[in-house]
């Protein structure tokens, strides 16, 4: 007889819980799902984080052709920095209140955009500060709440292997977007090595709309009556917040 374990299956709904054969079959489901989950979302991880570390590969070219200062270079390094720590707690209160995936998918949009207009737009040090603080302010949309995605997805005992998967991806592409960069920009130039890798931003957000939307499970405590008689009849209150219709949330953003 299996018996289910609220722990390992904190994902299920109460309406299966009566029934052996359809706890597995759903728990089946919710593991192909969470894969699924994590690996979108480690790939629009690695297609955004490049717009992070193209200008700090491109610099030198930057400096050269706009006739920047060190401090002058530095500040527009900064500026993504500073645009990043600035939303960084209101990306994570959003990510509480609303659909991680569309989070996700809006921060790697105007991630591209805004570093797709500071590849063929900016032309000196104001226009492109302004723009790469842009691009910070959507990037922390990206990280933060894809954390809390994946995180939604995984128990606690797969939780941290995911958050490794998840990390790593970041690690990946930062080392590998630095280097690409640097080639593409001395192969052709810098405007070319940042708009290729704001594409691929612009390219991770369409991967979201497929992806099911998240189902957060919760064990309450046993009441006092139910933890009398023999344990294996007690039963565990489940408590699932479903997102409500996407009507329900502001700019289309469904609401939980």
């Amino acid at each position: 007889m299996i018996r289910w374990d609220v722990d390992k299956y904190n994902s299920m709904d109460s309406d299966v819980a009566p029934n052996a054969i359809g706890r597995h079959s759903h728990y089946n489901t919710m593991v192909r799902e969470s894969t699924t989950t994590l690996g979108v979302t480690s790939v629009a991880l690695v297609l955004t984080v490049p717009v992070w570390f193209t200008y700090p590969a491109v610099r030198p070219q930057v400096l050269d052709e706009w006739g920047l200062t060190g401090l002058d270079a530095g500040i527009v390094l900064a500026a993504f920095q500073a645009g990043y720590l600035l939303v960084i707690v209101p990306a994570g209160m959003l990510a509480d209140r609303y659909s991680e995936r569309w989070l996700v998918a809006v921060g790697a949009l105007g991630t591209g955009l805004a570093s797709l207009a500071f590849a063929f737009g900016a032309r000196g040090f104001l226009s492109g500060t302004a723009l790469r603080f842009v691009a910070g302010l959507f990037m922390v949309g990206v990280y933060v709440p894809g954390m809390r995605f994946v995180s939604s997805w995984f128990p606690t005992e797969t939780r941290g292997r995911a958050f490794g998967v998840y990390v790593g991806a970041y690690s990946t592409s930062s080392s590998v977007s630095f280097l690409a960069a640097s080639s593409v920009a001395a192969a052709v130039d810098w405007r070319t090595a940042i708009a290729v890798t704001s594409v691929g931003a612009l390219l991770a957000a369409p991967l979201f709309s497929p992806l099911p939307t998240t189902r957060r499970t919760r064990v309450s405590r046993l009441l006092p009556s139910q933890m009398a008689g023999n344990d294996t009849k007690a039963r565990t209150t489940l408590q699932t917040t479903r997102p409500a219709s996407p009507c329900c949330g502001i700019g289309g953003i469904s609401s939980r």
